[in-house]
């Protein structure tokens, strides 16, 4: 009850600071080179109130505290630049829209700023917003709208965080929207984003986000339509679903995800990849689900990760990728029960010869594999004790006559020296 009567006090001073700051009614355009974006004699018509401009390449600078305007537009119109920076203080503004049809930057470094609307980056053909977080900066924003930051809508939006903040608890984040975008993208190597969910590509337009170090935190669920290329830092979801061509790669860092699905739809199929780091499934790992669109793939590829989940379970239509390299395979731990059906793809990439644990499950395995493909006769495969899925690579019977009629002629040379010594 608390954090509802919470809720509804932040949406109603937030339309009252809406309605307060409209009844100011004026539009305003940065008219300085680089200067102060309190000082109201850099701007055409006083301190920006309702929607407020910045396209004449300047750079206004934000270091105290204060009010912005309804709509702070940067770069909006085609050919135009502007740019923005923040380094301290505090300040409350509505929207923040960064490369209408123009090019624009926001260099944030210090400070906090809340968004009580939308940060929209890339919004029209033509426009290029990009911005860039780092330091102790701080970016918040806490009203229930939707698409609350945006990168892409029809042009190019680029998000880059190597430090400080990013908060955005109460609604989505959307990474490449449309299906005409030119690409929307979320950088992070260092600093803390926490949002409700994460929407890559969900309407369709190229999205990535890339993750080389730092933490993300998703409340609610991540969905892939495109790609997340986990390299570094910590992940955290409830849910990380792959749809579509969604395809959630780890190469490196570690990643608790409570729910992870891979599953198809529109012709295609969404995939996980799995090459290294540390993957932790704390509860139901899920390819090609029932409920879902059909197909779905999951792929361990080489012996550099761990991977572990507490149920796995793969569909009819789901695909197991085992890629064995010199190193071996990553073993599938399952603390629960595993079920299998589908398909298997054992992959030699310069496999040694031996025996290979791909799945363990300690409550046991049901189900079968609907059909096995191995690299060749010289492999075989089998489950062991109903708990555990292995693949052995054995040289083929060809290979081991030779080496035997090899190992005779070598004797009887031997024996033939020894007899004439």
């Amino acid at each position: 009850m608390c954090d509802a009567i919470r809720t509804c006090l932040i949406v109603f001073l937030s339309m009252v600071l809406g309605w307060a700051v409209c009844a100011r009614g004026q539009d305003t355009s940065w008219t300085a080179g680089t200067g102060d974006y309190f000082d109201a004699n850099n701007w055409s018509n006083g301190l920006p109130a309702d929607d407020a401009f910045i396209n004449n390449g300047g750079t206004a600078q934000i270091s105290t505290s204060g009010t912005g305007p309804v709509i702070q537009y940067v770069g909006n119109t085609p050919g135009s630049t502007g740019h923005l920076e923040m380094t301290s203080g505090d300040v409350t503004m509505y929207n923040l829209y960064l490369g209408g049809s123009g090019t624009a930057t926001m260099n944030h470094t210090g400070g906090r700023l809340t968004l009580l609307a939308q940060c929209l980056l890339g919004i029209s053909t033509g426009g290029v917003g990009t911005y860039e977080l780092s330091g102790t900066a701080e970016l918040y924003l806490t009203n229930y709208y939707s698409r609350q930051l945006d990168m892409g809508s029809h042009g190019t939006g680029i998000f880059r965080q190597s430090g400080g903040l990013v908060s955005i608890t109460s609604s989505d984040v959307f990474i490449g929207c449309e299906e005409d975008d030119p690409e929307g993208r979320y950088e992070l190597s260092g600093g803390r984003l926490v949002a409700q969910a994460i929407n890559i590509s969900y309407y369709g337009g190229p999205g990535v986000l890339q993750q080389s170090d730092g933490i993300c935190e998703v409340t609610d669920t991540l969905l892939i339509r495109d790609r997340y290329e986990h390299e570094g830092g910590h992940l955290q979801a409830h849910a990380l679903a792959c749809t579509h061509r969604g395809v959630y790669r780890q190469t490196g860092g570690t990643a608790s995800i409570a729910q992870l699905t891979a599953e198809g739809g529109d012709n295609a199929s969404g995939e996980i990849i799995i090459s290294g780091g540390e993957l932790d499934v704390t509860g139901s790992l899920r390819v090609a689900p029932p409920y879902g669109y059909l197909g779905g793939t999951l792929r361990i590829l080489g012996a550099g990760a761990t991977v572990s989940a507490v149920e796995y379970a793969q569909a009819s239509d789901g695909l197991l990728v085992s890629e064995i390299d010199a190193a071996g395979i990553s073993c599938l731990d399952i603390s629960g029960q595993a079920s299998v059906d589908g398909q298997w793809e054992v992959v030699d990439a310069g496999a040694p010869l031996g025996r290979f644990t791909v799945l363990t499950s300690v409550g046991g395995i049901s189900g079968n594999f609907a059909s096995v493909v191995l690299p060749g006769a010289d492999w075989s495969w089998g489950i062991d004790n109903g708990d555990t899925i292995w693949v052995e690579h054995v040289p083929e019977p060809a290979t081991l006559s030779l080496l035997a009629l090899g190992g005779l002629a070598l004797l009887r040379r031997r024996r033939r020296c020894l007899g004439e010594c």
